[in-house]
């Protein structure tokens, strides 16, 4: 099964990428086809993908690194997680987080679910404008 994403920003108006990535991957794969099709570095920030309802309301939390080991609510991570363990209807929304100290992201709608086939890779297939800037510089 391959699922196709859709992206944009409330901070870039012109722009949009659609990925496609097969549905046994995790959200770690995800992050990097984003990362990779926006042109991000990893740096040292922390980026998460949030599960949202269907008003962009945050409901679970998906992080690259575990965030409090000694918490009593449960820590997903990336690597561990297969999309398809969280994802299930077309227009299922996410938000990725991708300057996490601004809160800043992207939103992200599951816009198509092809069933009956498997793809080795994600990718890009559109991109359309300029991403948003990764991270903020500090005004002097």
């Amino acid at each position: 099964m391959i699922f196709k994403f859709l992206l944009l920003s409330e901070e870039v108006e012109n722009y949009s990428r659609e990925l496609e990535i097969d549905a046994d991957d995790t959200f770690l794969d995800l992050h990097k086809l984003i990362m990779k099709c926006n042109g991000y570095e990893e740096g040292s920030s922390n980026f998460s993908f949030f599960l949202c309802n269907d008003r962009w309301k945050k409901k679970e939390e998906i992080s690259l690194h575990e965030i409090d080991k000694y918490s009593d609510e449960d820590s997903y991570v990336m690597e561990e997680e297969v999309l398809s363990d969280w994802l299930e209807d077309e227009k299922d929304k996410l938000i990725f987080i991708f300057d996490y100290p601004n809160n800043r992201g992207l939103f992200m709608e599951l816009s198509e679910i092809v069933f009956g086939e498997n793809l080795s890779k994600g990718k890009c297939l559109e991109r359309v404008g300029e991403a948003p800037i990764q991270f903020l510089q500090e005004e002097e």
